[in-house]
Formats: structure tokens, sequence, C-alpha cells
């Protein structure tokens, strides 16, 4: 890598870290403060006044694992030793002292990480948001029932109110 590139790889790079860092340092202060709080009063006004910047750590991941596609497509196609695209040029030129095995596992590799990044953005994160949140109606539901059940058996008579 040299050039531009090294120049957008380093950029994107440091973008990324930075945003991963600030979703962690966030996550933990937000963990803190929710611990600190002493009863479900306190902690549902706590929630009420931070308002949007309750979504402050996912939106810094979000950012972080998008910042990360770009240094690892330049280095995938760009690296002169084994990215894809220099190993075609070179092949193409006919430079015959290409391995082809680095060519062919170029390539492999970046199918293998195109396809990976495409099924877990695509299918793996969003069925566990679901599935998390699926678990706490199935819970919210499972307590309902649980109180009415030990409602039922309870007899409150005709003069309860």
């Amino acid at each position: 890598l040299e050039g531009r590139k090294l120049l957008i790889f380093y950029c994107f790079s440091g973008l990324c870290a930075v945003s991963l860092l600030f979703s962690t340092v966030f996550a933990v202060v937000q963990i803190i403060m929710v611990y600190e709080m002493s009863d479900d009063v306190e902690l549902d006004i706590f929630l009420t006044l931070m308002g949007s910047s309750i979504q402050l750590p996912g939106i810094f991941l979000f950012m972080g694992i998008i910042l990360i596609a770009c240094p690892i497509v330049i280095f995938m196609v760009f690296n002169g030793m084994h990215g894809c695209y220099m190993q075609t040029k070179f092949y193409m030129d006919g430079d015959h002292d290409v391995n082809m095995t680095n060519l062919i596992m170029s390539w492999v590799a970046q199918a293998g990480v195109l396809l990976l990044s495409s099924l877990s953005i695509m299918y793996f994160v969003p069925t566990f948001i679901g599935d998390l949140y699926q678990s706490k109606v199935d819970a919210m539901h499972e307590d309902k029932a649980m109180v009415q059940d030990n409602f039922k058996s309870l007899d409150l008579g005709d003069d309860h109110f």
C-alpha cells in the first residue's frame, strides 16, 4: 500500500478505532450510571433526562463497523503481495512470476469476506436483536400470566372496596 490508498487506509482505520473506543466508553459509563440508581423511579427519571443520548454507544458501534469496511477492502484489493486487484493486474500484464495460488486465494478470501460481512449485517445481527426483544415480550407475557394466576386463587370477598 502506498500513496492515497495508504492515506485512506490509515484515516478510516483511525476513525474506526476512535468510534469503537467511544462506543465502549459510553456503554461502560452508562452501565455505571444505571447501577448508581437506587430505585425504578430514579432510573426512569434518569433515562428520561438522558433522552436520545442513550443511543450513543450503539451509534458509535455502528459507525465503527461501517468505517472498518473501507480499510478491509483497501487491504484485500490493493495489497501488493496478496491483493486481488494487484495480483490480477500483474498477471494480465504478462508477469509470469505471479503465484497462482496467491491469486486464487485472494479472490476466495475476498468472496468470503463479502459473504460473511453481508450475512452478519443482513441476517445475524437483526436476528439477534429480534430474539432479544422477542424474549422480552415473552417474559412480559409470562409475568402477566403469573400475576393473573396468583389473583385467581385470591378470594377478596364482597367487601374489598
